[in-house]
C-alpha cells in the first residue's frame, strides 16, 4: 500500500495475511511503547520529538489501511473466515488509534518539561513551576 492519499495501491485479498501481520505488528509496537513511555515523568527532547516523527506518521496512514479493511469486507464471496479476520483487524486498528493517540497526548503534554528545558531554567522558575503544579516528582 502506498502513503500517497492520491493514488493508494489497493490490495488484493490475498494480501489479508500479510495485513494482519502489519496491523499486528504496529499495535504491538504502539504497546510496547506507550506503557514505558506513560510511566516517565520526563523525558528528553529527542526522544519526544521521535515520538511525534514514528507516531504522527502511522496516524496519518491509518486511513490507509481502514479503506483497505472496508474493501475487502465489501467484497461479496468472502468466506467466513476472511469475514472474521477482516473484523478482528478492525478491531485491532480501534486500539491502535488509541494507543496511538494517548502517546501522542502524552508527548504533547511532555513537550515543554523536557529534560533540557527544566535543567534551562533557573531554581526559582523550577521552583514555581512546582509549587504551581506545573511540574511533579
Amino acid at each position: 500500500m502506498d502513503n500517497n492519499r492520491g493514488n493508494p495501491n489497493w490490495q488484493p485479498l490475498s494480501f489479508l495475511p500479510q495485513l494482519a501481520t502489519i496491523i499486528d505488528g504496529m499495535l504491538d509496537a504502539a504497546r510496547e511503547t506507550y506503557e514505558p513511555f506513560s510511566q516517565i515523568k520526563v523525558h528528553d527532547d529527542y526522544s519526544i520529538k521521535r515520538v511525534f516523527e514514528v507516531t504522527g506518521q502511522q496516524v496519518s496512514d491509518e486511513w490507509l489501511y481502514d479503506e483497505q479493511l472496508e474493501r475487502w469486507s465489501a467484497l461479496p464471496k468472502l468466506n467466513p473466515v476472511q469475514r472474521t479476520e477482516i473484523q478482528r483487524l478492525q478491531r485491532q486498528m480501534a486500539e491502535l488509534k488509541k494507543v496511538n493517540r494517548d502517546i501522542l497526548a502524552i508527548a504533547e503534554e511532555h513537550e515543554e518539561k523536557t529534560i533540557e528545558k527544566v535543567l534551562g531554567k533557573n531554581d526559582a522558575e523550577v521552583g514555581l513551576e512546582f509549587l504551581l503544579g506545573k511540574l511533579t516528582r
